[in-house]
């Protein structure tokens, strides 16, 4: 008699939720190539063991407390469409585009945020976004404009490469941009990418798996007041345009053309 062996998942793993959302009223967008690709990179990384990826497709406005309830990950990557007014789209019951506001979708990681460090907004125009899950989360990454299949998938790619071989957050971020830029035929334009984080956090100090420094992982998540949490550092940036928040930090942002996504 066969007994079917569950694989072994390593008690300090860290979950990635992969959400895909692509309603059929808007382009078609290849999020499959887009979650092999984050895979294939962390499978092939020196600390492939540390992840786990969890998928939900099809994803409704309404499913995303399940979502986050049932996997309770430290990673949240959300690739999709976003649209000029700073919503993600995800599907109604019908299939077709349900866009959810910046504060719905801050309120909902300012309740379920105890297991999430880290965001990740695959989307056009998301920035608005990761702004109000900054508040929350620890470092949240959002686009500043469009953004197309390509180099989308190139950032993510690079950027789970990165942490899979023990990279800090910013790190990987940089290599995301990097990974951006050399697919680009052409160089300048709008800055795309960027890096938010909440005050006292430093993403040199985020890493979701032991590199060669020391590891800073969810259990290690500084525990905070309501108030702590909320106290976050003003924007000073040092790129020209950049937006002015009072409650979140940019980081770092890259010059890379612009795309549609």
């Amino acid at each position: 008699m066969n007994t079917l062996i569950e694989p072994v998942i390593p008690a300090a793993s860290v979950t990635i939720l992969f959400l895909g959302a692509n309603p059929s009223d808007t382009t078609r967008l290849a999020l499959d190539r887009e979650v092999r690709e984050i895979d294939q990179r962390l499978h092939a990384s020196k600390h492939r063991d540390a992840f786990r990826i969890e998928q939900a497709w099809a994803v409704r406005a309404t499913d995303l407390q399940a979502c986050l309830l049932r996997h309770r990950p430290g990673i949240v990557h959300f690739s999709g469409h976003g649209n000029s007014a700073g919503e993600l789209l995800f599907e109604d019951e019908t299939g077709t585009t349900r866009p959810v506001t910046p504060i719905a979708l801050g309120n909902l990681f300012r309740v379920l945020r105890k297991e999430v460090r880290c965001v990740v907004l695959n989307a056009c125009f998301s920035e608005t976004q990761a702004r109000a899950i900054a508040k929350h989360v620890d470092c949240v990454i959002g686009m500043t404009t469009a953004v197309n299949d390509s180099a989308a998938i190139a950032f993510a790619g690079a950027f789970y490469q990165a942490l899979g071989f023990g990279e800090d957050v910013q790190t990987a971020f940089n290599l995301g941009c990097n990974q951006m830029e050399l697919l680009a035929r052409t160089q300048g334009g709008p800055r795309v990418p960027r890096l938010l984080i909440r005050r006292g956090v430093s993403t040199l100090d985020i890493r979701f798996a032991k590199g060669t420094h020391d590891l800073h992982t969810l259990s290690s998540k500084p525990q905070e007041s309501e108030e702590g949490r909320n106290r976050l550092q003003p924007d000073s940036s040092p790129f020209p345009g950049t937006p002015t928040d009072p409650a979140v930090l940019t980081v770092i942002e890259d010059p890379s053309r612009a795309r549609m996504r």
